[in-house]
């Protein structure tokens, strides 16, 4: 039996950095499932740690959500002896069904994202003091006002586009 798609609870039992195939630097985690017959499924979390896009700043925000402490990566690299992480600290895993390699038909448990405990993906609607707390609001009003700015003038609003 094999993890099904959903939410679970797990607990951090290792971390590092390795390669990916094509040679980029990973940082991983290991969580440790627990089962309800008393088993344990063990599965690793990637996040991407190459600079340029989204990934690496979703990583550095799952590693936070993680506990990393200090602000130095390659101390990962040293493993549960760094001290980058609590072992043992509790995460919700939001695990999907992956087929890996593509085509293949095989079918096996991957973490898709990691939470901090309480904290679950959704569509639950933030409130508004919560948004005024977590977002850099001017950052994002400018970045609008800019974009808005170099796009076409729109048409009037009685008139139909086609």
């Amino acid at each position: 039996m094999s993890l099904k798609q959903g939410m679970y609870e797990g607990f951090i039992d290792d971390y590092g950095i390795s390669n990916t195939k094509a040679g980029k630097k990973q940082a991983f985690i290991i969580f440790v499932i627990p089962t309800e017959e008393g088993g344990e499924y063990r599965q690793t979390w990637y996040g991407q740690l190459e600079s340029g896009d989204s990934s690496l700043q979703i990583t550095v925000r799952r590693l936070l959500d993680c506990g990393f402490t200090g602000a130095d990566i390659e101390l990962m690299a040293e493993g549960r002896e760094s001290g980058c992480l609590e072992i043992g600290r509790k995460m919700n895993l939001d695990i999907e069904e992956n087929e890996w390699p593509l085509g293949s038909g095989k079918i096996s448990p991957k973490i898709k994202a990691v939470y901090p405990p309480g904290v679950t993906p959704g569509p639950g609607r933030s409130s508004k003091e919560e948004v005024k707390s977590t977002l850099n609001l001017s950052q994002i009003k400018a970045e609008i006002l800019k974009q808005r700015e170099s796009r076409p003038v729109e048409n009037k609003k009685d008139e139909v586009p086609w």
